[in-house]
């Protein structure tokens, strides 16, 4: 298909991102994409937003390759053929990107089964909008709407089962040789350090972090002066952070988590007061960012793509010492191994350790009873649990 939209995120006055289906060719937004979006997107966070809207474009160069009048189509009511639904089921499966060469032809790609999966869901639940919207702006004798009411089942029912699964990769923490090996690497005094001389220790302390809390990559991105205590039982602050407007970067890096407190080990918060006080105060116009981990040219608070990089790094510096999908989500499930392993020790028993594993990873409790009555005993747990945990961090010190 040829490409004829695009999606951008623009910043509101407010610090809120917002998704636009713009076209390539003006540069104008998709009026009725707008509208969706305002209905159904801004409790999302903008890169899930953008993947929505971006489907919905896949969806609209898909009409106009098979010369299908959307507007004609949603206004009659006659939606869409049993065919053409199986052809948008394909056209939602292929890549931009990808190409497969079959005897002379070069032929698109396939995404994954999961992208696939979500891209039929989210221009479902436009075609659904799209239809609702017609049904309801005409008279409730209108024989015409239980037909439209009728074929959208229909073709929701289709689309469903047209839904690709995905590879279902699991996804393993580090061995314990794997993470002793990264620490070798990444101490900014280490000969084998591929980082350049003015980031080696923001670097480390941000690996040290991951490590150390299981954080996700964002989270490390929004702390402030406000959110770190340094000194008398050091921790940090966790807050959601939805349309923060002191915020410039255009990707915002955005707390997915519930807010939390946890405390941290004496070398952490001895690295990032380090960190604050000898490299950060180094950097041009840091005074300026109220973000404490900052880019080290220009003092723009760091982006996610750069601690993307720091990941590729290592593993393509040193492919044959950690997966090919080393990432902060690697350490996040290096965290919870090492979460576990801690908690049996201490004899834990399952419902409790999944407890105090929710709260410190800011993920949503299954049992809200169980919370109200174990909320002050899983917040004590937690902050012992971390602190034996990082008593092993010795080896890692400076």
């Amino acid at each position: 298909m040829q490409t004829i939209y695009r999606t951008k995120a623009i910043r509101l006055d407010s610090g809120e991102r917002f998704p636009l289906l713009v076209e390539c060719d003006t540069e104008l937004p998709v009026l009725d994409v707008v509208d969706f979006s305002l209905a159904y997107h801004r409790t999302k966070s903008i890169n899930s937003s953008k993947s929505r809207v971006g489907a919905i474009g896949l969806f609209l160069e898909w009409a106009e390759a098979c010369l299908i009048d959307i507007d004609e189509r949603f206004g009659s009511g006659d939606l869409f053929s049993q065919a053409e639904i199986e052809s948008l089921a394909t056209a939602l499966g292929q890549s931009k990107r990808k190409k497969v060469t079959v005897g002379d032809q070069v032929l698109p790609g396939n995404v994954l089964g999961d992208t696939q999966a979500n891209r039929v869901d989210w221009v479902t639940e436009y075609i659904r909008w799209r239809a609702t919207g017609v049904a309801q702006a005409m008279k409730i004798d209108d024989p015409r709407v239980p037909a439209i009411n009728q074929r959208f089942q229909q073709i929701e029912k289709q689309l469903k089962a047209l839904k690709r699964k995905g590879a279902g990769k699991v996804r393993l923490g580090l061995t314990e040789e794997q993470q002793v090996r990264l620490f070798e690497i990444v101490r900014p005094d280490s000969p084998e350090n591929p980082f350049y001389a003015e980031t080696r220790y923001r670097n480390f302390m941000l690996f040290l972090l991951f490590y150390e809390l299981g954080i996700r990559r964002a989270e490390s991105l929004v702390l402030k002066a406000n959110h770190v205590n340094l000194h008398h039982n050091p921790r940090i602050t966790i807050e959601p952070n939805p349309g923060d407007p002191s915020d410039p970067r255009k990707d915002q890096p955005l707390v997915k988590t519930a807010g939390r407190t946890l405390p941290i080990s004496s070398l952490l918060a001895q690295t990032i007061h380090t960190y604050i006080t000898k490299h950060r105060s180094q950097v041009p116009g840091a005074k300026k960012s109220p973000f404490i981990v900052l880019e080290s040219r220009n003092g723009q608070p760091l982006s996610l793509a750069s601690v993307y990089d720091m990941f590729v790094v290592i593993r393509e510096r040193f492919p044959n010492d950690f997966p090919s999908d080393f990432s902060t989500h690697v350490l996040r499930h290096t965290w919870n191994d090492r979460f576990m392993a801690n908690a049996k020790a201490q004899g834990l028993n399952d419902a409790l350790a999944r407890q105090v594993n929710n709260y410190i990873m800011g993920w949503t409790k299954t049992s809200q009873q169980s919370v109200k009555y174990s909320q002050r005993e899983i917040e004590r747990q937690a902050s012992q649990l971390l602190m034996g945990m990082q008593q092993q961090l010795s080896e890692f010190a400076l």
